[in-house]
């Protein structure tokens, strides 16, 4: 297994998980980035609270996170709580790590099957070799989105023990475009 790095729950406060993972507050609130919040009901978790929040983008979003070099795992987490998608196709975007396309077209409600369903992604092998992972989303239809985001360094990528609780050093997170 690895180590997590970081566990963000997007859009919302500190949390505690199920599984005990202890998600951090975001701060993505700021600048072209906007949040939406909603406690509907989410289908196909025990973790509600992770799933309420969400940080959106008009033209995209992209994670910046100053890293040491290595390979990680990247979880995704959505769910899709607009009120206004209620049948897919209302919201579809496209998401890179570190530079390759790892979801092209998501349409997380059409994955999900309903409004208000977790839906998550996880994209192993990553390799960090600039400093700096970037997790890129543009969107296609209307806006992209995230709920939450878990970085993992792998097991076996040469980061030693002591190295493994300062691999995130900062992250940050901004609309693409301008004029948002």
């Amino acid at each position: 297994p690895g180590t997590v790095i970081a566990a963000i729950n997007i859009g919302g406060g500190a949390y505690e998980g199920s599984d005990g993972t202890s998600w951090a507050a975001d701060n993505t609130g700021e600048g072209n980035v906007y949040v939406r919040t909603d406690a509907v009901d989410i289908l196909g978790t025990d973790d509600d609270p992770l799933y309420h929040s969400e940080a959106w983008g008009r033209r995209g979003l992209d994670y910046d996170f100053d890293v040491s070099d290595g390979t990680c795992k990247v979880e995704l987490h959505f769910a899709e709580i607009w009120s206004k998608a209620k049948t897919a196709g209302k919201r579809v975007f496209d998401v890179d790590v570190e530079g390759a396309s790892v979801i092209d077209n998501l349409d997380v409600y059409a994955e999900s099957g309903s409004r208000g369903a977790a839906y998550d992604v996880v994209v192993r092998g990553v390799e960090v070799r600039d400093g700096q992972l970037d997790i890129d989303f543009s969107s296609d239809v209307n806006n992209a989105f995230l709920a939450g985001l878990v970085v993992t360094s792998a097991a076996g990528a040469g980061l030693a023990d002591d190295d493994v609780p300062d691999l995130i050093t900062s992250w940050s997170a901004y609309a693409d475009g301008d004029g948002l």
